[in-house]
């Protein structure tokens, strides 16, 4: 049976969110969706204002932030849509505004029973250009932008191109993986469906994009650390000191993505981190003559480059 696929769409109050969603409901007519309107309250507006078509449906989770107090029941809603007769073909997420989507994404990376019948498609922030300044000074607008697979610029009709610029390199400065593009009233060149972010094609493009990278932002602090290592690592060690060290750095590493080579695999591990949740899934096989080796992107705060350096030829097999 094919998994459902999943997109989470987080973004600041106001915006934009209902309306991309209402903008992906007409665009997508054969698509049976499932909505997931998370609203910090006891009423959802946006659900009233949601066109969403006889075939689809919306579940409202209220009284609570879906990144915490609701967990739960977002959870249970996951499970249960994934067991209905007349399944949906793809479930839409929308965070509340001050929600950080680090744990939305941690249910389908971390719990096995959603992640047997779901497929992470990959999650879309929309980021609104005339208010973004202002709120970057909130540490949700931050780990918004750091989650997003894509980055939607909204309401860059009402900003300078200079100003445009300048906050599409912020973006790259805080998350150097994001694909940017603009929106204009829910439309946009994005592909927001099919995305893959979390398939070995995306991944390789992302360090195709990245390599050589070693950035740092004097606006945010933010840095990325790129590493490219050609022995094997040890499997059992790699995934003991990673959890460890995901779980002992979830205040300052923010998202971790890599191609792993180890010794006891004949085929390419894709490892996706974002922040001390984590994932490491079968890739591609390597290909004949293909130089095996990892290659590893950190993106946090304070990162030591040579001490992640010596852990990491730490963990190399011996031969």
């Amino acid at each position: 049976m094919d998994k459902i696929r999943a997109t989470i769409i987080t973004g600041f109050l106001g915006s934009g969110k209902t309306t991309l969603l209402n903008a992906l409901l007409k665009n997508y007519p054969n698509i049976k969706f499932a909505i997931i309107e998370n609203e910090f309250g006891e009423a959802s507006i946006d659900s009233e204002i949601l066109n969403t078509g006889e075939s689809n449906e919306i579940y409202e989770l209220t009284n609570g932030c879906i990144c915490c107090t609701v967990t739960d029941d977002f959870t249970d809603t996951l499970l249960e849509l994934s067991v209905m007769e007349n399944q949906p073909d793809w479930v839409l997420i929308e965070t509340t505004g001050i929600a950080d989507p680090a744990s939305v994404i941690s249910t389908f990376l971390q719990n096995n029973r959603v992640t047997e019948n779901y497929q992470l498609d990959g999650t879309v922030c929309i980021v609104d250009c005339l208010n973004f300044d202002s709120q970057l000074t909130e540490e949700e607008a931050y780990n918004q932008v750091l989650a997003g697979d894509i980055v939607l610029l909204n309401k860059t009709d009402l900003v300078s191109q200079d100003k445009k610029h300048e906050i599409e390199k912020l973006i790259h400065e805080i998350n150097p993986f994001a694909k940017v593009y603009e929106m204009l009233f829910g439309s946009t060149n994005a592909k927001l469906l099919n995305m893959q972010a979390f398939d070995s094609e995306s991944i390789n493009s992302d360090f195709n994009k990245l390599r050589p990278v070693r950035s740092s932002s004097k606006h945010t602090g933010i840095t990325s650390e790129t590493f490219t290592i050609e022995q094997a690592f040890s499997q059992e060690q790699f995934m003991l000191w990673l959890e460890y060290f995901l779980n002992l750095n979830s205040k300052a590493v923010f998202r971790v993505k890599g191609i792993l080579y180890f010794k006891e695999q004949p085929y390419k591990m894709i490892l996706q981190a974002v922040k001390s949740s984590f994932t490491i899934a079968d890739g591609d096989f390597w290909g004949y003559g293909e130089i095996k080796k990892s290659e590893l992107v950190f993106i946090g705060k304070n990162l030591n480059r040579l001490e992640l350096l010596d852990t990491l030829n730490f963990l190399l097999t011996e031969d």
